[in-house]
């Protein structure tokens, strides 16, 4: 697999974020963590992980999903997996 920056990944998380819970560009600028936004709740939770696998093409061990709880958390999560740099 090839590895990918840490920039790339926290961009493509974010924008995975901003298409799940369908915010604006801005919206998707801030501090984004569970119950910020509104829809990251759980059930947007698990929408939300699904979607990360989907774009990354990765599984997520169960207890490893519930510490998914913020951008950084979910970033540092895919870098772990794919082997990406920071």
């Amino acid at each position: 697999m090839q590895s990918i920056s840490g920039s790339e990944v926290d961009h493509r998380v974010r924008e995975t974020i901003r298409e799940v819970f369908r915010l604006s560009p801005d919206e998707a600028a801030g501090d984004l963590r569970l119950g910020s936004p509104p829809q990251w709740d759980s059930l947007g939770h698990m929408e939300l992980v699904v979607a990360v696998e989907r774009e990354f093409g990765l599984t997520f061990p169960v207890p490893e999903m519930s510490q998914m709880t913020t951008l950084d958390a979910i970033v540092r999560a895919v870098q772990k997996h794919t082997g990406s740099r920071s």
